[in-house]
């Protein structure tokens, strides 16, 4: 009877994130984005979110990952804050606070949810097509084709759209790499994602997916070349294939991705940040001549800055030191998870895909937490990495506690099915 009831409610905790994974995609859409039903799809999200981590909460399981315990103590000292400047009447941000809250609540569920690498993989897999579904929709809807001359989607939900797209290819790559079983399906999804990622034209989350595929390539592959008549050929065809892929039209296409656009001034930087290495550096003249309060007493006027941690100290200057704290402690964690062992496990793809948005914080200014929903998957996977580490720690040193004792005996049950 107990065991019927949580399977009960893991289906159910199941359900809820299936749904909420749906939604996301779906308030992108163009009948949907900025207008009423978006926010009530936020709320709902939100809600879902909240009943899955309800139904698969485990105190014990949540506070053996000393990363979360970090984590939620970051969260308490940024709403202390946030209260001390309410009190005084300084200006703040409360999505600064609820992108975090947002970020934790995943990491909770990838954590507790049972359920093995073959789930995650399956989430990632259906999740990343309804995202290419949502992006192709988007370019035809605004450009009446597929075809991309201008930004057509700027102000639209470009970058985030982009970013959604990339995290799912990022982890699909992985998987193709890792994994023999279904390599080819993973792989024709990624590079239908890159499809979309270059008709969009979200050059940010496009670099940092190619960066993470870098990385992957070079850290996971089997590196063994034997130099024969076919290794030369294959390097020579590689070669000319480049030539032609980088010049003639295909060329001309990628220097207006990179480069084309809106009306922008003829400064090389400029066009390529979109004006937004102009807006870094009034932000960092702002904290020069303010560094005790930023703009908490009165707002600089500059546009949105796009980087994370300059954003954060501009507002709030020297009270942002929390935010600067746990940001470089998150990016050694996450750098630690990649670079630990030369292979990267398969269960670790929660780590290689964090690594996107924070490539991307460089030049966004909610990543690598928000902004609302985007990273969700990101940290579903890491929760999930996490959790595999325990669990890899409980099957090599065994369990202490009656609650240890039955999470262990779980793991060897899994085990178990994945050796069938």
């Amino acid at each position: 009877m107990e065991k019927g009831i949580f399977k009960m409610k893991d289906r159910i905790a199941q359900i809820s994130l299936f749904s909420a994974l749906i939604l996301v995609a779906a308030s992108y859409l163009p009948w949907f984005y900025l207008k009423p039903a978006y926010y009530v799809f936020r709320y709902v999200v939100l809600a879902l979110l909240g009943i899955s981590t309800a139904l698969t909460f485990s105190f014990k399981r949540t506070t053996s990952v000393r990363f979360m315990k970090l984590f939620f103590a970051f969260i308490v000292l940024v709403a202390v804050e946030f209260l001390f400047f309410k009190i005084l009447h300084y200006r703040f941000h409360l999505e600064d606070l609820t992108q975090l809250i947002v970020a934790f609540l995943c990491l909770c569920l990838g954590i507790n949810m049972k359920n093995d690498l073959k789930f995650w993989m399956n989430v990632s897999y259906f999740y990343t097509i309804l995202l290419i579904i949502m992006g192709l929709i988007n370019c035809y809807y605004y450009a009446k084709g597929f075809y991309v001359p201008e930004y057509y989607l700027f102000n639209k939900g470009k970058n985030q759209v982009g970013a959604l797209i990339a995290i799912g290819a990022a982890a699909l790559f992985f998987f193709g790499m890792k994994l023999k079983e279904n390599r080819v399906h993973y792989w024709a999804v990624f590079f239908l994602a890159v499809e979309a990622l270059l008709m969009i034209r979200s050059r940010a989350s496009f670099f940092a997916l190619i960066a993470c595929v870098i990385l992957i390539v070079v850290k996971d592959a089997d590196w063994k070349w034997k130099w024969n008549v076919k290794t030369v050929l294959t390097i020579i065809a590689l070669l000319v294939v480049s030539y032609i892929f980088f010049t003639g039209f295909i060329g001309n296409e990628l220097h207006t991705f990179f480069s084309g656009g809106k009306n922008l001034n003829h400064n090389t930087s400029d066009v390529l940040s979109s004006n937004r290495l102009e807006r870094d550096s009034e932000a960092v003249k702002v904290l020069s001549d303010n560094g005790l309060s930023g703009e908490l007493s009165q707002a600089s006027g500059i546009k949105l800055v796009h980087n994370y941690v300059i954003l954060r100290l501009s507002r709030y200057g020297v009270w942002a030191l929390p935010f600067l704290a746990f940001y470089i402690y998150f990016g050694i964690r996450i750098l630690c998870g990649v670079f630990k062992t030369w292979k990267t496990e398969v269960t670790n793809v929660g780590f290689i895909v964090c690594i996107l948005p924070f490539i991307v914080s460089l030049f966004e200014p909610s990543f690598p937490y928000g902004p609302g929903e985007i990273q969700l998957l990101v940290f579903l996977l890491l929760g999930f990495s996490f959790r595999s580490i325990h669990e890899n720690e409980l099957s090599r040193d065994g369990a202490d506690s009656a609650e240890d004792q039955v999470w262990y005996q779980e793991i060897k049950e899994l085990v178990h099915k994945r050796k069938k």
